[in-house]
């Protein structure tokens, strides 16, 4: 389904590779013509200098070396959090660090306040919990629409974000604390899977977190509540507010009239009409 390498190797591998399918191919032995459904070229390693890593120039770093000294989970995260992979990453020692600072965080975290789990039904929470619900499914959905474009870093980022969250989330022993970190957990496995595997070592009784369902989100909770109304005078924006979505449009009409910003543009002017586009754009046209 997926052919992953570097573009420097277009000329080598690759032609190789599509080579013999072709050959295989008119010869009857397969009946596809080319090897992979999608291509994706993986960015360059450059050194801290700029240049690009190499044994041949001897500023290459030794897998071994970085694992030895840091683990495989923290060198994984550091990778992929650098950039996106499509681009060059320039190596440097800093992302060790906040990669190890990520792991031990969640470690801690769920080390301390791991607990008995019997579910929970997310219509009956409090609406403080229900927030943070909100935030966990948005970043589930978030990380799921990441991993299948390949963007690990803003996967990674969008983890770092929900564990500010969770940390500062202050009844740790509540059902929803517990979803959290099993949620979290699973979608953390793919990249730091020692760690995700220890932590559910402790809290499931099936073998292994690969052996897990990827998490699915809940689509109604992650449905916005609010939108953010702009209000325009002859499509130039004057003000803005925040209403509930399905909010009638007169209703939106009234409060844009009262609108101290907007009513020095209206005085002694004659509004022609509205234009309203939904839950988007109230237009006022002199």
């Amino acid at each position: 389904d997926l052919y992953i390498g570097g573009f420097e190797h277009a000329a080598g591998h690759l032609i190789y590779f599509r080579f013999i399918t072709l050959f295989l191919h008119d010869h009857g032995f397969l009946t596809v013509q080319e090897p992979a459904v999608k291509l994706f070229n993986h960015g360059m390693v450059l050194d801290e200098h700029g240049d690009v890593m190499s044994k041949s120039k001897g500023n290459a770093v030794s897998p071994r070396d970085l694992i030895d000294a840091n683990g495989i989970d923290v060198a994984r995260i550091a990778v992929l959090f650098f950039a996106p992979p499509g681009r060059e990453i320039r190596w440097h020692k800093k992302g060790l660090k906040g990669a190890q600072r990520f792991l031990t965080r969640f470690g801690a975290l769920a080390g301390e306040h791991l607990a008995n789990y019997h579910g929970m039904d997310a219509n009956k929470l409090q609406q403080k919990d229900y927030q943070f619900y909100r935030i966990i499914e948005e970043t589930i959905r978030s990380v799921t629409i990441d991993m299948d474009r390949l963007d690990f870093n803003t996967a990674i980022a969008s983890l770092m974000e929900l564990l500010n969250h969770m940390q500062g989330f202050e009844q740790k022993d509540a059902p929803i604390f517990q979803y959290a970190i099993r949620k979290f957990n699973l979608m953390l496995a793919p990249f730091a899977p020692h760690l995700a595997e220890e932590i559910f070592s402790r809290y499931a009784s099936s073998d292994s977190v690969f052996h897990e369902t990827w998490p699915s989100y809940d689509e109604n909770a992650i449905k916005k509540e609010e939108a953010t109304i702009v209000i325009q005078i002859n499509g130039k924006v004057r003000s803005r507010f925040m209403v509930h979505i399905g909010t009638d449009v007169e209703v939106i009409k009234k409060r844009a009239l009262e609108d101290e910003k907007i009513k020095k543009y209206l005085s002694n002017k004659e509004i022609k009409k509205f234009i309203y586009i939904n839950d988007k754009i109230l237009n006022i046209v002199l």
